[in-house]
């Protein structure tokens, strides 16, 4: 169908278009003549490429009129926008998601955690009653002040928070050049510089330092955290020579010197009533013996069981060797058979077993079979 022709009577100096909406002719409304041209309208939804005010936004990859597709990309800006730009909640900012398969990012510098912790450091001076000079653990477990004065003279007390600082308790401080305790206070420091090290059984937030007395002078402070963020140590003391020591049954048990340059040390247990150290007992610090000397004794395969190496208190360590074709079974015991089914080690030919540190009694041996080809080498230090 063609468009028909628009009869007479013609509008002079106008020029008229053929509106597919009406149907019609219609005059254009932007004047003839002239190079720049006027402002010209096209009827809402006359252009079938741009569309209307009114097209459904576009949001995915798909075909439709220029309105859609832009109402679209403002439709998806609005919805991932927060709702105000600048720092804001969590909640309200613009989310971010890593890749599943995010590379590891790798974070360099000088320092561990547990250095970082070590490095924190509180300072003040006091010079007045009631002063305090007080540190921040912040997941340290330990910490260590130490004191610098040309005159000072007071009292002050060590202190430990274990709920953000909010109250402080009293505890002990150790000295860690001799391990001597200092009772809850520091009475005199003149002159000189000094160090203590809290006696803090885990689970403290803060440390402090206060003058609870003051007569003169000043006291400069220095409060260090001295600990990653591992967890109290509990030590288990070994034997000491000549024999075994008895620890106490419960508490946290630690070493301290009990004098400069003394070969014995205090054994020190943690009360838990009162969070104090208190002197338990002495234990003499052995040193570990040493052998530049060895006995070998030499047994020959046996299909029943022997001693292959007689008791020795002086033995301080060994290794059994086995040169037969047929297994060996070792068993370590000072009265017993060994068997198949009952030995410590069991060695094929040219195998070596070492003797425990500290087993000194008898050690037996016997042979899966008797070829006589072979024999058991022990080597006693």
């Amino acid at each position: 169908m063609g468009i028909p022709y628009r009869p007479y009577p013609w509008t002079k100096d106008l020029n008229y278009v053929w509106d597919v909406g009406l149907l019609d002719w219609v005059v254009m409304t932007q004047p003839t003549g002239g190079g720049g041209g006027g402002a010209a309208t096209i009827a809402n939804g006359a252009d079938v490429a741009e569309g209307a005010t009114t097209d459904a936004a576009v949001t995915t990859d798909t075909t439709g009129t220029v309105s859609g597709k832009l109402r679209g990309l403002v439709k998806w800006a609005y919805e991932r926008m927060p709702a105000a730009l600048g720092q804001t909640t969590m909640a309200a900012s613009l989310p971010v998601t890593l890749a599943s398969n995010q590379s590891a990012l790798g974070v360099t510098g000088p320092q561990t955690d547990a250095e970082s912790r070590a490095y924190q450091t509180a300072t003040g001076t006091i010079d007045a009653n009631g002063e305090s000079v007080t540190l921040s653990l912040n997941g340290a477990t330990g910490a260590s002040v130490g004191f610098v004065s040309s005159s000072f003279d007071g009292t002050i007390r060590f202190y430990s928070s274990v709920d953000g600082g909010s109250t402080y308790t009293e505890v002990q401080a150790i000295d860690p050049y001799d391990g001597a305790i200092v009772n809850r206070a520091l009475l005199a420091i003149n002159p000189g510089t000094r160090t203590w090290v809290f006696a803090l059984v885990g689970g403290e937030t803060h440390v402090r330092v206060t003058s609870v007395s003051f007569s003169s002078g000043s006291l400069a402070v220095t409060i260090k955290a001295n600990g990653g963020t591992a967890s109290p140590l509990n030590l288990t003391i070994g034997p000491s020579a000549p024999g075994d020591y008895s620890l106490p049954s419960s508490g946290i048990v630690m070493l301290g010197r009990s004098g400069a340059g003394s070969t014995t040390a205090k054994v020190l247990q943690l009360t838990n009533a009162r969070y104090e150290w208190s002197y338990y007992a002495l234990v003499t610090i052995a040193q570990v013996p040493t052998s530049n000397s060895a006995t070998i004794t030499i047994t020959n395969d046996n299909a029943a069981s022997v001693i292959i190496c007689a008791q020795n208190t002086n033995r301080l360590g060994g290794f059994v060797t086995n040169t037969s074709s047929a297994v060996l079974y070792v068993l370590l015991e000072n009265t017993g058979t060994a068997a198949a089914t009952r030995f410590t080690k069991r060695l094929s030919q040219w195998e070596t077993f070492e003797i425990p540190k500290h087993w000194i009694g008898q050690i037996y041996g016997i042979w899966a079979t008797d070829p006589n080809d072979g024999t058991a080498i022990v080597t006693e230090f």
